[in-house]
């Protein structure tokens, strides 16, 4: 701050003049016996002595107490809350107020300055909110009547995230692999980047979106017990998770070469290999109604189920619009299952 100094010597044998500021030991020389002249002093509290002489020797000393005004506002730091921050509990307050002269007043108020809270330099302490979006307006005014205003927006969320899992179902049993993890996540605040789900306790991927319908790894599901658990975040680090246990059976290797009519090792299937199109033929044993199914190597059913009533023990499938590779097929009936495989090409 810039001070301007105006004083005036009378003395016809004026020979100098000089200062001294704020009790220093240099003296400074001005150009007077008019002084006319600026000084850059900082904002306070200050004094400037004078002392001038004349040729004879014959000096005197006057000296001025005063005061630099105030321009400089309080500085506000607030380390809680943060601007933006969504917290999972009404959060710690940490407001600090500082000013270079003298503070006047400082408050802090939740809905825009019709309630305030008191308080000198600095604060610590929980006003208990609830769940809500709020706006914190930090004031301050020093005795210069400098003001400084602070406003904060952050938001309490205390709401866990929520979990409907559609697929798989829990409990439930499957066939084949081919199976997708279809669920919703709910929260108004979810954190897609702490959101995840986990195959027989590995995890397999983070959510991209809060509808989610993600194939489940088929080389990571295993024959019995299977589980998939579900982690869900919201953005005030809120946890939520599910379990689904599922069980999964391969319909063809489930059922083991369980020959009670031997007679049935003598199954054949032909022709095997299978040319593009045509059918195949399964001869067995006579005398019982029969079944027969074809899948392919995932354990889908490829066919609607065949019913030989004539118990004539041969029986033709139609294969036509199967494309090539190998399949399973499973004759059945009262006495025994069987179990082959058929190439097409």
């Amino acid at each position: 701050m810039r001070f301007l100094l105006k004083l005036n010597v009378q003395d016809e044998n004026f020979r100098k003049i000089q200062y001294s500021l704020d009790n220093g030991a240099t003296w400074n020389p001005l150009s007077g016996p008019n002084v006319n002249t600026t000084l850059a002093l900082a904002e306070g509290n200050h004094k400037v002595i004078f002392m001038a002489d004349d040729w004879f020797t014959k000096y005197s000393k006057d000296s001025v107490n005063f005061s630099t005004v105030d321009t400089t506002s309080p500085v506000i730091t607030t380390v809680n809350p943060r601007e933006g921050i969504i917290y999972p509990k009404s959060p710690l307050f940490n407001i600090n107020v500082t000013d270079e002269t003298a503070l006047d007043s400082s408050y802090f108020s939740l809905d825009n300055g019709i309630t305030k809270t008191l308080f000198e330099g600095n604060f610590i302490g929980n006003p208990n909110l609830s769940e809500g979006d709020y706006q914190a307006l930090i004031s301050s005014v020093d005795k210069a009547s400098n003001k400084k205003d602070s406003i904060i927006n952050f938001s309490i969320d205390e709401t866990t995230p929520g979990i409907i899992a559609t697929s798989p179902k829990s409990d439930s049993t499957y066939n084949n692999k081919n199976i997708n993890l279809e669920c919703l996540l709910r929260d108004k605040n979810l954190d897609l980047s702490n959101s995840y789900f986990v195959l027989n306790d590995e995890i397999q991927d983070y959510f991209n979106d809060s509808i989610v319908n993600i194939p489940l790894d088929s080389s990571k599901i295993k024959e019995g017990q299977n589980k998939v658990e579900i982690y869900a975040s919201d953005l005030a680090r809120n946890p939520s998770d599910t379990l689904i246990n599922f069980i999964y059976k391969d319909t063809i290797t489930g059922l083991k070469d369980k020959v009670i009519d031997k007679k049935y090792n003598e199954l054949i299937a032909y022709p095997n290999p299978l040319p593009r199109g045509g059918n195949v033929r399964l001869n067995y044993p006579k005398g019982k109604t029969t079944y027969i199914d074809i899948f392919d190597m995932s354990g889908r059913k490829m066919n609607k189920t065949i019913q030989d009533n004539d118990k004539n023990g041969e029986t033709e499938v139609n294969m036509s619009d199967y494309s090539s590779g190998v399949y399973l097929y499973r004759v059945r009936s009262v006495a025994a299952i069987y179990n082959g495989i058929v190439i097409k090409e």
